[in-house]
């Protein structure tokens, strides 16, 4: 009897793990399956989402998703091109948004779309957006950066366009957008593998010094064909509220004189460079 009773027990347990694998980890074929689940998160005042979007070929949804107690979170994995675009539109009100757009081949009707939805969502104050690995050398790259200027709601903004062909004339052009997210207070940039040299470097440190509330720079700027960031560092402290810096550089030697630019600061309270790995 004691044996029935534990098996029943076990049984139970295992039913009611399956059930809450059953919300966590399921598979859809449209978007329209979706929407009771959708319309019941977004209510929340702190709603969360991160959509990574790995896969250049067309499959179904695989879609994994849980909630936490402090907060609602939803974790989307998405293995069909169109699908990115058409979940955002589901979300009005974002708070926190994260896209791993990573060697995709994204093409400029994606951009398009992408910032125009990011510009809509006004709640939106937290984005993560991964590019890396994608062209973005032509007339996406340019629409991109261009377009930054709709995204002034923002107040931390991580953006990695790290091997994505963009050299001087692009990271100047990425450089221009971000100077007018006016309210943007921490941003993390990757501009590695870029082909980026002194002069690129010295009007990217100038555009960033522009950005009026930057309090926090997490820069990545290694295997790029800087020879010195002193027209970085010369530039970058005009920005007067900067007062967390730090800064990977690999292969640049000059670390003792910018050393010497960024202890002039009078709002800088920490600096870290990487020069070496």
């Amino acid at each position: 009897m004691s044996q029935q009773l534990t098996n029943q027990f076990e049984e139970q347990q295992e039913e009611e793990l399956s059930e809450e694998n059953q919300e966590e980890n399921f598979k859809v074929d449209t978007l329209e399956e979706l929407e009771p689940f959708i319309q019941s998160m977004n209510s929340g005042p702190n709603l969360f989402i991160c959509v990574q979007r790995y896969d250049k070929q067309l499959h179904n949804i695989n879609l994994s998703s849980y909630k936490c107690q402090k907060d609602q979170r939803i974790y989307f994995t998405l293995k069909q091109n169109n699908l990115v675009i058409d979940l955002m539109q589901k979300f009005q009100n974002l708070i926190q948004l994260d896209l791993k757009l990573r060697e995709i081949k994204i093409q400029q009707q994606d951009i398009q779309e992408l910032t125009q939805i990011i510009a809509k969502i006004k709640t939106l104050n937290d984005l993560t957006l991964n590019l890396v690995l994608n062209n973005l050398s032509g007339p996406s790259g340019t629409y991109l950066f261009e377009s930054l200027s709709q995204w002034a709601h923002l107040k931390k903004l991580e953006i990695d366009v790290g091997a994505t062909s963009l050299g001087d004339e692009g990271v100047i052009k990425l450089g221009k957008g971000l100077e007018n997210l006016t309210n943007l207070i921490n941003l993390k940039l990757g501009v590695y593998t870029n082909k980026l040299t002194n002069q690129g470097a010295a009007e990217l440190g100038s555009s960033l010094s522009k950005i009026l509330n930057l309090r926090t720079l997490d820069i990545d700027l290694c295997s790029n064909d800087i020879t010195s960031l002193l027209g970085f560092a010369n530039n970058l402290i005009q920005c007067h509220k900067l007062a967390y810096f730090f800064i990977m550089a690999y292969g640049n030697n000059d670390f003792v004189q910018i050393n010497k630019t960024f202890i002039k600061s009078k709002s800088l309270v920490r600096f870290v460079e990487i020069y070496d790995f």
